[in-house]
């Protein structure tokens, strides 16, 4: 108790180390992605699931990447003087449906070996 007016609390975050978040965090290739983080500026590269992107660092704070092709669901990371920042969840690749394939929703691509790339219809999609 401080001067009678409740308990002061001391919230830690260590072990927490910087990340980065995409806005969307799901779309197709050539989708547009904000990249949002810290200490940004300098970035030299910025990979979905380790296919590279071509991106613009606009502040510190921000990057505008471009879903590359052959982009697969999973982590974007993001290369800066400081080291490499990592997405704080996978970003979500989706394919459109070829034309008279008879599938009315987009496809999710997944990660597998490299040789190959599955893909599940996305439920509502």
């Amino acid at each position: 108790m401080v001067g009678g007016c409740g308990t002061v609390f001391r919230v830690g975050v260590e072990g927490l180390s910087p990340f980065v978040e995409t806005l969307p965090t799901s779309g197709q290739v050539e989708t547009a992605v904000f990249i949002l983080g810290s200490n940004l500026a300098g970035t030299t590269s910025v990979t979905f699931n380790g296919i590279p992107a071509e991106f613009t660092v606009v502040s510190s704070t921000e990057i505008n990447a471009t879903v590359p092709t052959g982009a697969t669901t999973g982590k974007v990371k993001v290369q800066t003087p400081l080291g490499t920042l990592t997405s704080n969840v996978s970003f979500r690749v989706y394919l459109t449906p070829p034309p008279g394939s008879g599938a009315d929703r987009p496809f999710e691509t997944s990660p597998l070996p490299s040789w190959r790339t599955a893909l599940r219809q996305v439920p509502g999609g």
